[in-house]
């Protein structure tokens, strides 16, 4: 599932994974790597991101998740960040974030 919207100065995106077989960590990877080809298809990049908004489905899982994004966004700009345990649309769905930037 993918909710996007490209408006003015400002673009956000929110993902969840499209292969739900593995963890919250892997899951992770899977929607950054789908940021990056969103963001530069908006003209855009994560050093422009100034939120994430993330929806995990075990609050043990935030490490984990904090951790590849920490990874991602390394010597970028660090985006205001925020997170919650949230009931999924679907039991194998551990996370979904999206991200407001700035184009």
């Amino acid at each position: 599932m993918c909710l996007g919207l490209a408006y003015d100065d400002w673009v956000t995106v929110c993902l969840v994974p499209p292969d739900t077989r593995s963890g919250a960590a892997d899951q992770t990877v899977q929607i950054l790597e789908f940021f990056d080809q969103y963001l530069a298809a908006a003209g855009t990049d994560k050093r422009r991101i100034q939120l994430a908004q993330i929806w995990i489905a075990c609050l043990d899982d935030f490490d984990a998740v904090k951790r590849q994004l920490d990874k991602w966004l390394v010597g970028e700009h660090q985006p205001a960040i925020n997170c919650m345990r949230a009931d999924m649309a679907k039991p194998e769905i551990a996370v979904e974030i999206r991200i407001t930037a700035a184009r």
